[in-house]
């Protein structure tokens, strides 16, 4: 009969290498879905924003007989509550800044790539300020 001091408890090295490697592999698989689905939800964000902005300008537009908003803070007068924030992931920090355009389209070359918005106080036409792409390769600014 073996002594109660002579059992073996624990577990051994390779035992635990094992356990260290296969939660290893865990992370290496599982991290970049993560990263994704941050920018599948930052991309989200922003088109559901941008989406409130037309609202609310199609809105102040109609209301003013065709007239378009001179900014889009005008619209938080009474069509929206605030100007939201684009969330450009990596590219842009979060931000509601605003570049008016006084074009009646908004151009390709009117994009200063600083994130945020651009609006034309002409055709009441926004969309978003950042010449990077989204995950599907397509321009934020043409969205």
């Amino acid at each position: 009969m073996r002594s109660p001091f002579l059992q073996k408890k624990g577990f051994t090295l390779v035992e635990l290498m094992l356990t260290v490697t296969i939660l290893a592999i865990l992370v290496v698989v599982v991290t970049p879905k993560f990263a994704e689905l941050f920018r599948r939800s930052k991309e989200g964000a922003t088109k559901g924003s941008l989406s409130a902005l037309r609202s609310g300008s199609s809105m102040y537009s109609a209301s003013e007989f065709g007239v378009y908003a001179q900014n889009l803070i005008s619209l938080t007068t009474q069509y929206i509550d605030v100007v939201p924030t684009a969330k450009l992931g990596k590219y842009h920090n979060d931000s509601a800044s605003e570049l008016t355009v006084y074009t009646s389209t908004v151009a390709s070359t009117d994009v200063t790539d600083v994130g945020g918005w651009i609006y034309s106080s002409q055709s009441g036409e926004v969309t978003v300020n950042c010449t990077h792409t989204d995950r599907e390769n397509i321009p934020f600014y043409t969205w």
